[in-house]
């Protein structure tokens, strides 16, 4: 009788966990990817719509890297000239996906430069926790055909999956004029600088 008993609360305890419990740890595929996506900017393209594979070919399927989830800092190149370079850097711990380009806003600006359409990557850029992506600002024109442009000394950056962050540019500053624009994130340093 007392067998019967242990065999008993013995299976009971084995069905409850196979059911898995309220905390969401062994429902990794489901509950538990729900609560990463959120925390990486929940899936939306930055306009609140949710984005699918479809509309973004190559993404891992998980959220859109939010402004919580990343470090970005930016440097000055030699080549191209007129160059600086944004470095995003995955700072969570979930992968995210590096979608469309950077929302770049300098001093005063009040609108946000396009983006070079030849530079859209042919995959989204998908960063694990730890890894970068990377992005080029194309300041100025170099036969002032930009007009006469401005020294900026603020920058701030938003990304696809929600929020803006600030950025310190390098000392003294950056110069500006009417041919700003940026290219879509990149996860290789070369394609961001082409």
């Amino acid at each position: 009788m007392r067998t019967r008993l242990l065999l008993a609360a013995a299976l009971a305890a084995s069905s409850l966990t196979a059911c898995g419990n309220d905390d969401g740890v062994r429902d990794e595929g489901t509950a538990g990817s729900t609560r990463t996506a959120s925390r990486t900017g929940d899936g939306t393209d930055g306009s609140g719509a949710a984005g699918t594979s479809a509309e973004h070919p190559g993404g891992s399927g998980t959220g859109a890297c939010g402004a919580d989830d990343v470090r970005v800092t930016a440097s000055r190149v030699e080549r191209p000239p007129r160059t600086l370079l944004l470095t995003v850097a995955n700072t969570g711990r979930a992968r995210c996906d590096l979608r469309g380009h950077p929302a770049v806003r300098f001093t005063g600006a009040l609108s946000v430069p396009p983006a070079v359409e030849s530079t859209r990557p042919r995959a989204v850029p998908t960063l694990a926790p730890g890894e970068r992506g990377h992005a080029g600002v194309l300041l100025s024109a170099a036969d002032g055909g930009g007009g006469t442009g401005t020294q900026v000394t603020t920058l701030d950056v938003g990304l696809r999956g929600g929020g803006t962050t600030a950025v310190a540019l390098p000392s003294g500053g950056v110069h500006v004029d009417d041919t700003l624009r940026v290219t879509y994130w990149q996860r290789g340093l070369a394609d961001a600088l082409r």
